[in-house]
């Protein structure tokens, strides 16, 4: 869905370990590595990204009413090694 452009958020739980590592981006572009799996030639995407806190959509795998930390991916460019 990232891939295509038909999903354009990544949620992430609100807990210690992505605190530490989101809130200091706050208000920040910064450039996000996602993979799909852990094997070596897992496809990736990477893209630009702004993070907030807020709601996420249903559709995309939010849970209603739940608070996440919101990842707004911009200029995803998709690799696939073989």
């Amino acid at each position: 869905m990232i891939e295509c452009g038909g999903k354009t958020e990544e949620y992430r739980e609100i807990k210690p370990y992505y605190e530490r590592r989101l809130l200091p981006l706050s208000g920040e572009r910064f450039t996000v590595i996602l993979r799909n799996g852990y094997r070596e030639n897992a496809p990736t995407i990477t893209a630009t990204a702004t993070v907030r806190v807020g709601e996420g959509r249903q559709e995309w795998g939010a849970e209603k009413g739940k608070k996440y930390y919101i990842l707004t991916l911009n200029d995803v460019k998709v690799s696939r090694v073989v």
